[in-house]
């Protein structure tokens, strides 16, 4: 099932990028708005368990759970990105697809050995394939970051694996998305 607009959504999304405008307007894609909820930073704060290690932390991933998902869902991917990256682009710090659509959580602490049946971590911008937390500069302002869930209508995603990148997951998402969601919190020092 395409959704010709899906990947626009996404990039405005994640990479915060412009919707960009071709003429006269079309009707957006109806995607599901998927709620997300976190009992590891409810009140907008990223604690310092979930930082890296070297500033700190444990660099335990968020407990997460979602719902609104449309029926045809058949995956999700979740990402999070930092909303202040010091270099130009994205600092991609977590990458998870093809988590089957029966999954609507993943506990405080998830790691590679302990991700549901299929899914599977991308390649994070530390070059891991794992969580890695927030670790601004010391004397910066509270950084900001950008939780998603993607809901997709296949259970594998095409062209995905071990080394797939956040830009490129970006774009193998184009013609799959049927719905979003996202939070944003922030870690300071």
């Amino acid at each position: 099932m395409l959704r010709p607009g899906g990947i626009l959504v996404v990039l405005a999304l994640l990479v915060g990028i412009p919707m960009p405008s071709f003429g006269a307007p079309t009707p957006a894609p109806q995607l599901a708005r998927i709620r997300i909820m976190s009992t590891t930073f409810p009140d907008g704060k990223i604690p310092e368990r979930s930082a890296l290690a070297t500033c700190g932390g444990s660099n335990r991933s968020p407990a997460l759970s979602w719902s609104g998902a449309s029926s045809g869902t058949k995956s999700y991917v979740v990402a999070m990105r930092s909303l202040d990256a010091p270099v130009p682009g994205v600092l991609w710090h977590w990458l998870l697809f093809n988590i089957p659509a029966s999954v609507t959580q993943l506990a405080e602490g998830a790691d590679p050995s302990s991700l549901p049946g299929g899914a599977t971590d991308g390649t994070n911008d530390f070059g891991r394939r794992q969580y890695d937390g927030p670790c601004p500069r010391v004397g910066d302002a509270p950084n900001h970051y950008r939780l998603i869930v993607v809901a997709v209508d296949v259970p594998q995603l095409p062209g995905v694996g071990p080394n797939t990148t956040g830009a490129a997951l970006t774009l193998l998402l184009h013609g799959h998305v049927l719905g979003f969601g996202r939070i944003e919190r922030h870690y300071a020092p």
